[in-house]
């Protein structure tokens, strides 16, 4: 009965929340956002904590009003709002159009589409998306209200983000907290806590409200090779730490340990073997010796090249894994039922793990926030606790020995977990030795200009991590080619992937080696006429393109890594090479680049080394970054000429060689690199 009366008082608020309030068009800040196409007037988040079937839940509303300004502001507007039956109910959806002339219509949750939230590889999931297209006119204002409620608050921290990639004239986070009720908040600006105290109201009766607002915050600038927005902009979280219900008073969790002993009670339930899994474990192991990493590298490589990724992710199945039993059976899974399934496995074995999870990045981690299940990671991964060290093992990725960590991982915060309850760790960051790429390309040019040859590759950790997957997954045309765009060269077609060893990793540290026959799609240049070579007439040049002007953000430089790429040009008769130019290194804070040109019998060599020491740097380092570039791109823009001659014959002088280089290493900021530059591919 009490559940039902909170049912009809929520309709009733809901509906008498269903008139709308007058709006003044002469209120729009018509010159204070330059061209924005689409100005964010209000985006407003009150989370209401209240009881419901004995039980505290927390109901979000998100009022959000905003002015379409341009034609190319009303292109592909798309309006809605996210839910999943029994753990996030949609309460209420409704929005109106406000036209240019001030004439308004209204829509509601029967006008608009019922949707799936994910895709890909989500096989199933029962979380939804209520999506509404409306029909606009350049000026127009569209206003929405929904309303969820979210259950179980040891999942859920609500959070408003105070910036987006349109100006916003007011952000605004309220929370109203019953009397004795409790929260703490967690406030991030540029993926680093901030000191942000809300605003207090506080009532006689004892319930109180806390207001964050914040006003007029610009748009966040488009950059490339940065954070995800979200990581970026000003965030306030807030999580529920006290409920009383019936006069009894319950805390919630305090430290993400408390968070690891609840997700291992919920999972562990799911970690137990049966008699096919033994089995199994038996014969995987069956010529394996005794030594726990071998046979835990055993283990961790049959989970990851026999069990699919496939995601089927229903209720709680978001948390908790499908039983191990059931992902041996059907041969596919998500991270949380590979990982489960290996535990498993490993406890078979009598060697000891726990489940861990993480929140995988691009790039930039993500640090732990407020201590509950959701917000805190995107992945499910395995600490094997060998008697001497713990290792951190990935079954998802294909392409990662047992012992190797994926570039996704690192940096990043993690919590095992545990029955006692386990801290946060911090997965340290690979030195550059360990994600090593070592290209050699052998080329033999006739007299006419064209060249075939071969490439022999060599590498380790996060560079070998992608070429092993396309050789795994790709066949025919398109493994050559997405092999070939790995390696970070110009101008070769891939005849034939000759020979590989390493493909399917077992031991961190050992290479994936391939020999590649190539040829180039472009000739060196017509018989008889001058030639000219230059490092990027092979290479890509590995420095990552940045806007001109300030920076707002950092840059991603990728895992660190060391690219090493050699070229042995093995010439015809009827060619010579110039003077070759002087030897080039470059040091900066965070990377180091090495070019040599050397006289060889019958031709000439080429050796490139780019090493890159960190994973990102911040935008006061732009200006640096911007002069290592430059400096890269005019050592690699320095020419060798190949002269004909005719065998037998004196050669007439050499022309003056190309002129030196500007120290490579200036001093002072260059201004934006002039030539091209690509990713890092």
């Amino acid at each position: 009965m009490r559940h039902l009366l909170s049912v009809l008082l929520a309709g009733l608020a809901a509906g008498c929340g269903a008139s709308w309030p007058a709006f003044d068009r002469d209120s729009l800040p018509e010159g204070e956002w330059g061209g924005a196409d689409r100005v964010v007037l209000l985006d407003d988040v009150t989370v209401r904590f209240t009881a419901v079937a004995d039980e505290p839940v927390a109901e979000v509303t998100e009022r959000r009003r905003i002015w379409y300004r341009t034609p190319r502001g009303i292109e592909d507007v798309q309006v809605g709002v996210g839910y999943q039956a029994g753990l996030r109910d949609l309460v209420d959806f409704r929005g109106r159009v406000i036209a240019p002339d001030g004439e308004e219509s209204t829509f509601d949750r029967g006008d608009a589409l019922d949707l799936p939230a994910f895709g890909g590889i989500t096989l199933f999931s029962d979380s939804r998306y209520l999506a509404h297209r409306p029909q606009l006119s350049p000026g127009a204002v569209v206003e929405t209200v929904s309303t969820v409620r979210y259950r179980d608050m040891r999942l859920w921290s609500p959070r408003q983000v105070f910036a987006g990639w349109h100006p916003l004239v007011e952000g605004r986070l309220t929370v109203h907290l019953p009397p004795g009720w409790d929260v703490r908040h967690l406030a991030r600006e540029a993926g680093r806590d901030i000191e942000w105290a809300p605003a207090l109201e506080a009532a006689p009766t004892g319930a109180r409200t806390l207001v964050w607002r914040r006003e007029g915050t610009p748009a966040l600038v488009r950059e490339r090779h940065a954070p995800a927005p979200f990581q970026m902009a000003p965030m306030v979280a807030v999580q529920l730490t006290r409920w009383i219900i019936g006069g009894q008073t319950t805390d919630g969790p305090a430290e993400p340990a408390a968070i690891s002993a609840r997700l291992h009670a919920m999972q562990a339930p799911r970690l137990v073997p049966d008699d096919a899994i033994r089995a199994r474990v038996d014969a995987i192991l069956a010529d394996v010796e005794a030594d726990p990493a071998a046979r835990a590298a055993r283990l961790y490589a049959h989970v990851r090249d026999r069990v699919r990724y496939v995601s089927v992710q229903l209720g709680m199945g978001g948390w908790i894994p499908h039983a191990s039993q059931e992902v041996l059976d059907v041969g596919f899974g998500d991270c949380k039922d590979q990982a489960s399934l290996l535990g498993t496995m490993l406890a078979v074995a009598g060697i000891p793990s726990r489940q861990v999870t993480v929140w995988a990045h691009g790039g930039w981690p993500w640090p732990y926030g407020l201590p509950t299940i959701a917000g805190n990671a995107n992945h499910q991964v395995v600490f094997v606790d060998l008697p001497d060290r713990s290792v951190l093992a990935d079954p998802t990725h294909t392409g990662t020995a047992f012992g190797e960590v994926p570039f996704a991982l690192q940096g990043a915060d993690v919590l095992p977990l545990s029955a006692d309850g386990d801290p946060v760790e911090r997965v340290p960051v690979d030195p550059p030795e360990a994600n090593r790429l070592e290209v050699t390309l052998r080329l033999a040019v006739g007299a006419d200009g064209w060249a075939k040859g071969a490439i022999d590759v060599s590498a380790v950790g996060a560079k070998a991590h992608p070429l092993r997957h396309h050789l795994l997954n790709e066949r025919g045309k398109e493994r050559r080619k997405k092999f070939d765009d790995r390696l970070g060269v110009h101008d070769i077609i891939v005849n034939a992937i000759e020979r590989t060893a390493g493909v399917v990793p077992t031991t961190a540290g050992v290479p994936l080696e391939a020999r590649v026959a190539v040829r180039r799609d472009e000739r060196f240049g017509p018989a008889g006429q001058v030639w000219s070579l230059t490092p990027d007439t092979f290479f890509s040049p590995g420095v990552r393109r940045i806007e001109a002007g300030p920076r707002t953000r950092p840059i991603l430089l990728g895992v660190p890594r060391v690219r090493h790429h050699r070229v042995a040009l093995a010439l015809p008769p009827e060619r010579r090479p110039g003077e070759l130019p002087a030897p080039v290194e470059i040091e900066a804070p965070f990377a180091t680049y090495r070019l040599v040109w050397r006289q060889a019998e019958g031709g000439v060599e080429l050796d490139r080394q780019l090493t890159w020491t960190q994973p990102w740097i911040g935008a006061d380092q732009v200006e640096a970054y911007r002069a290592f570039a430059d400096a890269i791109l005019r050592a690699d823009a320095r020419a060798v000429v190949l002269r004909p001659v005719t065998p037998g014959v004196p050669e007439s002088p050499a022309e003056p060689p190309p002129a030196a280089p500007r120290s490579p290493t200036p001093k002072a900021p260059v201004g934006r690199p002039t030539a091209r530059l690509e990713g890092d591919r």
